[in-house]
């Protein structure tokens, strides 16, 4: 299971939003394969922002964060 820390600037716990690595895989694959963010979305059940922030963390690093 992967685990991408929750981004909120006024957040008072900083609490790990949990998803799975099939989930993070197949997003990622959607986007990769000219889906929009839209339709990739809704395949992990996660917002729109979300998604940018897990392409972001993932274009960064080359591999998913743990």
């Amino acid at each position: 299971m992967c685990v991408i820390p929750k981004l909120f600037h006024k957040a008072v716990l900083n609490r790990d939003m949990k998803l799975t690595q099939a989930k993070l895989t197949e997003t990622l694959r959607k986007l990769a394969d000219g889906k929009t963010v839209y339709q990739a979305r809704k395949i992990a059940g996660v917002s729109v922002r979300r998604v940018y922030q897990v392409k972001e963390a993932f274009d960064e690093t080359g591999e998913f964060l743990r």
